[in-house]
């Protein structure tokens, strides 16, 4: 699905964009538009029956939605079905806007810009992972702008948030399992980073980003990322208070650089050549989301 304009369509909450309600694999849904729907994108079943399976989102931009810009579905036992991968497979979100500045439902209608449920507990798909890497998440005056739980890989991304929380990991229709936060910059009024419910003995892998919130958080302070209060955004950033057309997050020159001995090693093959790919680059050896 590709280069489509929807809007107009948001006189109830599951009025989507673009949906799922069956067993889908292999999509590629790229360069769309989606403004003042009910909900940006709804990829699967509430009861987890129809499971998303290594696509990839690129190149979209969702706004003012009354529900998510993007839910992903938790998914139950994958059926077998003839076609459908499985082996152990990657859902890629890159290089995405998703905004709710303005429009959101508000209490218990509240909804994050994005949220993906967790992959298969056993058997296909068990090892599966989402790679979010490359997108803007741009304010949420009702909730956070990005919820998951399962195994996510979230790199070199962009969130700001002026109005509320940033990013939280955390227990929905299961647990996280397996967590990467890698060269991320989040900017938030609330909470910057928040994981939470991982088995016992299993820790996230967060390092590399820029988190600034009105509070500091002294768990991320190790050296490993960069974490200051959010009045410092104008001094480490070229426009971080612009508009969603003029925002510039690019580090200002000499700023958030990183130590040479840092060495950052994500969980997933994909992921860890890419953070290798950046480690090789002079110029990309920042704390946060960089790319030129």
């Amino acid at each position: 699905m590709e280069n489509l304009t929807i809007t107009g369509f948001d006189a109830a909450q599951g009025f989507n964009g673009i949906a799922t309600r069956v067993p889908a694999w292999n999509w590629v849904i790229r360069n769309n538009r989606i403004k003042d729907v009910g909900t940006g994108m709804y990829l699967g079943n509430p009861d987890g029956s129809a499971p998303f399976v290594n696509g990839l989102i690129e190149g979209n931009r969702i706004e003012e939605t009354l529900g998510y810009n993007l839910q992903i579905k938790h998914q139950a036992p994958r059926p077998v079905l003839e076609g459908m991968p499985q082996g152990p497979s990657v859902t890629v979100i890159r290089d995405n806007v998703f905004s709710k500045l303005t429009g959101g439902g508000e209490g218990e209608r509240a909804r994050p810009n994005v949220l993906v449920g967790h992959f298969p507990l056993q058997g296909p798909g068990a090892e599966d992972y989402y790679l979010i890497e490359h997108n803007l998440f741009f304010q949420n005056p009702t909730e956070r702008l990005f919820q998951g739980e399962g195994r996510v890989a979230l790199h070199n991304n962009r969130f700001v948030n002026w109005l509320g929380d940033g990013v939280i990991f955390m227990a929905h229709n299961d647990v996280p399992r397996a967590v990467d936060v890698i060269h991320n910059t989040i900017l938030a009024r609330g909470t910057a980073l928040t994981v939470s419910g991982m088995p016992e003995g299993v820790s996230p892998q967060v390092a590399g980003n820029v988190l600034l919130s009105m509070r500091p958080q002294p768990e991320w302070e190790n050296g490993l990322n960069h974490v200051g209060r959010l009045a410092e955004a104008e001094t480490l950033f070229r426009a971080p208070l612009a508009d969603l057309e003029a925002i510039d997050l690019r580090p200002r020159a000499g700023q958030l650089r990183m130590p040479e001995t840092l060495e950052i090693a994500p969980h997933w093959p994909r992921a860890r050549r890419l953070s290798q790919q950046r480690a090789g680059d002079a110029a990309a050896r920042r704390f946060g989301a960089y790319w030129p």
